[in-house]
């Protein structure tokens, strides 16, 4: 999405002080329509909440103007897909309540509306549930080592590696329990010395046997 990824917390925050410095003022509707800095979904994800992040670079924004975020009839499949991943990472699942009183301005008829269905969405992110809870049908539990090598066994598998890739493959854990043991995907893939490259198509080196 032209978008840059991959960024340390400071690299983010020098992001979004760049853009302050730019506009005069922050907002997520700044935030959401430049392609310089990630999505508000990014740092809602890393720091908490865009307040958060607004504090850490020194940002105080209008009290008059601090409301909770509302998602705009118009925003991309993928940004409403972020927001749920950003949630699923907080919470460590979903539901319509979690969905509803996050406060990020999602709510359960907009996603349901937009996917077709809430399962549906959920499936899009690699989070499988029922309306009673979870429904753990990936490896739960897994040390470390054993969630590196089950995604080096599926590069080997598959010669590549990709977000898309692994939600997609009930072997290994989901793209979210990559990100909430070893703080991003990009470091699991360090760990494991796969290396993407996305520009300007990707490309991957061939594991070793």
């Amino acid at each position: 999405y032209g978008r840059p990824c991959g960024l340390t917390n400071d690299e983010m925050l020098d992001a979004l002080r760049k853009l302050w410095e730019e506009h005069g003022y922050l907002t997520e509707e700044i935030i959401r329509t430049s392609e310089n800095v990630p999505y508000p979904s990014a740092y809602f994800t890393r720091f908490g909440s865009l307040r958060r992040a607004y504090e850490l670079i020194g940002f105080v924004p209008d009290a008059a103007r601090v409301r909770a975020p509302r998602i705009v009839r118009g925003a991309p499949d993928e940004e409403l897909l972020d927001r749920l991943r950003a949630l699923l990472y907080r919470h460590g699942r979903l539901s319509k309540s979690i969905i509803d009183g996050d406060g990020t301005g999602l709510c359960h008829g907009t996603i349901d509306y937009r996917f077709g269905g809430m399962i549906p969405a959920y499936r899009r992110i690699g989070y499988s549930a029922n309306w009673w809870g979870e429904s753990p049908t990936r490896p739960r539990g897994l040390s470390k080592q054993k969630m590196l090598d089950a995604l080096r066994n599926l590069w080997r598998e598959n010669g590549g590696l990709s977000e898309k890739l692994i939600n997609a493959n009930k072997s290994v854990p989901s793209c979210y329990q990559y990100c909430k043991r070893f703080g991003t995907l990009s470091e699991a893939y360090r760990r494991i010395g796969f290396r993407p490259t996305y520009h300007p198509a990707p490309s991957w080196r061939t594991p070793l046997a």
